[in-house]
């Protein structure tokens, strides 16, 4: 008896979403997928396994109707093309066909293709690979001055916030960060390379996200380097994204959005999120939040309605800069120079300084910044951040210091890349499974000595412990930390007498 073939049934790359986002919300069982959608069970478990990747597809290459994806022979050109589209799209500029031609000649150019030709056949078959259709593109409202975002607040807002709970309010902001900025000298202005050697490369870009009560708060981190030497080996702390120009984009912006909608909806939260209309807030094509809606903020007023701009952000860098003085003062002690501590100021250094700082930004001063922006009513009273104490104590000037939490405000978080920058950005992509890549001084770090051993660590902590009782300090951060460390020993004694045992 012959056996009869099953017919092999592809799914599109948006079906496949569709059983992701069932998958997460519980709403149907693997079994009841496949039956829906024609398929083996073992289909549905390589698309969960894959789901990473699934994702990313859809969102890189936005038409999801295609069942492969397949490279051309000019998939580094078309890829570069697509960069600069999005770019363009991003502006709300008008882009034809011939625009597109044209580009992707200068691209071949720059990377020596002189056999490309862009034709109609090209054009049409990079739309299809892009999902690309021409429309007009709507332009932008003028700009808002005070008495229109007073008007905002007062009649456009509380219709907006109406339906939602403080704590489902969320604003979300970048801020460029000069991680190794330090104190020297003058200090430089706003916007102003600061003192000591501070360029673009000592940059990080920080997106900040938290919620109008205080009680949800999250970063997000863009540096230049994607496999920084120093996070070999090594937790990292926080989200972390990089570009060749530490920006934010609208595909990193997309993806952020993606993560934190999906936290929402196992949360089986909505939530409504404010952000400014810069271009690199705008959802790729065809990219629809279900459960966090995105409100953007009037044009050119986020200095006055702005949460994260009220205060917030501000508090973070007061925070940061004052965590790096500390540690500066200590290297000085040390007898390093200060060029030897920029040094130690690595990527990952800076990560564990910023997830701190944020920590350090308390709820009521996120409720105060979020009050200030007429999001709910004023109180009198309110507390401003207090700087001068902890001045005394690293001997700065308020002036001086509040020029050095300032640095860096002005620093640019997105813009238009180049050409020359859009091809960097594609073969850094190309790049990604590198093992590493420099680090920041543009030199290999040297190798990380070994950890401590478990009673070295225990004779350390013993040792601090009797310095901060000569101090009569707080030791309950300390005795956490001992709690932590007797928990792991004790794991790994368990473990052992465990492997131990089956010898």
């Amino acid at each position: 008896m012959s056996m009869l073939k099953r017919k092999l049934t592809t799914l599109s790359i948006e079906q496949k979403i569709e059983i992701l986002d069932a998958l997460q919300s519980k709403s149907k069982t693997r079994k009841e997928l496949s039956v829906n959608y024609g398929c083996d069970l073992s289909t549905i478990v390589r698309i969960v396994q894959q789901e990473t990747k699934i994702r990313g597809i859809a969102l890189e290459n936005g038409n999801t109707g295609r069942k492969r994806l397949r490279k051309g022979n000019y998939d580094e050109l078309d890829q570069a093309v697509a960069v600069w589209f999005r770019q363009m799209r991003a502006k709300n500029a008008i882009v034809s066909g011939l625009m597109i031609q044209e580009e992707a000649k200068k691209f071949a150019q720059k990377l020596d293709l002189p056999n490309f030709e862009p034709s109609n056949g090209w054009l049409g078959r990079w739309k299809t690979k892009e999902n690309v259709t021409f429309h007009k593109v709507h332009g932008e409202k003028g700009a808002a001055d005070q008495a229109g975002a007073a008007e905002w607040i007062k009649n456009v807002l509380p219709a907006l916030l109406a339906d939602f709970d403080a704590k489902n309010i969320y604003n979300a902001d970048e801020t460029g960060l000069f991680y190794k900025a330090l104190p020297r000298g003058t200090m430089a202005a706003r916007g102003e390379k600061p003192e000591g050697g501070k360029t673009q490369k000592d940059r990080l870009t920080a997106l900040f996200l938290c919620n109008m009560d205080g009680s949800d708060k999250h970063v997000f981190m863009i540096g230049r380097s994607k496999k920084p030497h120093c996070f070999r080996g090594k937790r990292i702390p926080l989200p972390y994204y990089a570009n060749t120009k530490a920006w934010m984009t609208s595909a990193l912006w997309t993806k952020i959005m993606l993560d934190f909608d999906s936290k929402m909806m196992k949360q089986k939260r909505k939530v409504l999120l404010f952000a400014d209309n810069a271009t690199c807030h705008k959802l790729e094509e065809g990219i629809v939040l279900k459960n966090v809606t995105i409100q953007f903020l009037p044009a050119n007023t986020t200095s006055i309605i702005q949460p994260l701009d009220q205060g917030i952000i501000r508090a973070f860098k007061v925070y940061y800069r004052q965590r790096i003085v500390r540690q500066q003062l200590l290297a000085l002690e040390k007898g390093l120079s200060m060029q030897q501590f920029a040094k130690t100021i690595t990527v990952l250094e800076a990560l564990r300084m910023v997830e701190r700082s944020w920590g350090s930004v308390t709820s009521n001063t996120i409720q105060n910044c979020f009050r200030k922006a007429g999001f709910s009513p004023a109180e009198e009273g309110e507390e401003e951040l207090e700087v001068e104490g902890s001045l005394l104590q690293l001997q700065i000037p308020e002036d001086d210091f509040n020029d050095f939490v300032e640095c860096d405000m002005a620093l640019d978080c997105y813009g238009e890349l180049t050409a020359e920058e859009i091809l960097d950005e594609v073969r850094q992509q190309r790049n990604d499974d590198n093992e590493e890549e420099e680090d920041d001084e543009g030199v290999q770090q040297q190798v990380t000595p070994p950890p401590p051993s478990r009673t070295d660590t225990l004779v350390y902590i013993t040792m601090v412990r009797a310095y901060f009782e000569s101090k009569n300090a707080n030791l309950s951060t300390l005795s956490i930390l001992e709690d932590e460390f007797c928990d792991m020993a004790a794991s790994f004694v368990v473990q052992k007498k465990i492997s131990d045992y089956f010898k």
